[in-house]
């Protein structure tokens, strides 16, 4: 919904968007971890990976991100417990490090939502995996030739996949 809700802006966050979908796309089984575009730049300036002239306007708008995710949070109560969570400091990745939200910081705060909600655990990774190979099997012993039944199963799992990452 972030990546819509960026795309929808149009100028006003055109800067993000690029980082926006690659952490979307980009999961390192490997480290445990979804993309940050903080992890092209040094621990000083996160914005030394961006072009000099895109900076300012990218500082701007990665902190009119933040206001406007911190602005929906503040909606509800359940939101506001959500907010106080994802705002604590998290061991996060396969060999843990400790993580948090930098104040204004849209993107840091995304991914962040990223990490601790987005399934992505090794438990999810293989229940998927048992998923895929258990209708693979049944493709070959059920079909007799028509995979109806097995697509209509695969999208079911999809469909299912689909809903629950864009929670």
């Amino acid at each position: 919904m972030i990546l819509a809700y960026v795309l929808g802006k149009g100028t006003a966050m055109t800067t993000l968007i690029p980082a926006v979908s690659r952490m979307i796309n980009d999961y390192d089984p490997d480290s445990g971890l979804w993309w940050s575009w903080s992890d092209l730049s040094d621990k000083d300036d996160d914005y030394l990976s961006v072009p000099e002239c895109f900076r300012p306007l990218m500082k701007d708008q990665n902190r009119q991100l933040y206001a406007d995710m911190k602005a929906a949070m503040a909606k509800s109560t359940a939101h506001k417990a959500m907010w106080s969570h994802i705002n604590a400091v998290h061991s996060l990745g396969r060999e843990p490090k400790q993580y948090n939200v930098t104040e204004g910081d849209g993107l840091g705060l995304f991914w962040m939502m990223t990490m601790l909600y987005r399934p992505s655990d090794e438990a999810y990774r293989e229940n998927l995996e048992r998923e895929t190979y258990a209708l693979c099997r049944k493709l070959s012993l059920q079909s007799k030739g028509n995979p109806t039944k097995f697509i209509k199963d695969l999208r079911q799992i999809l469909l299912m996949q689909m809903h629950s990452e864009s929670s």
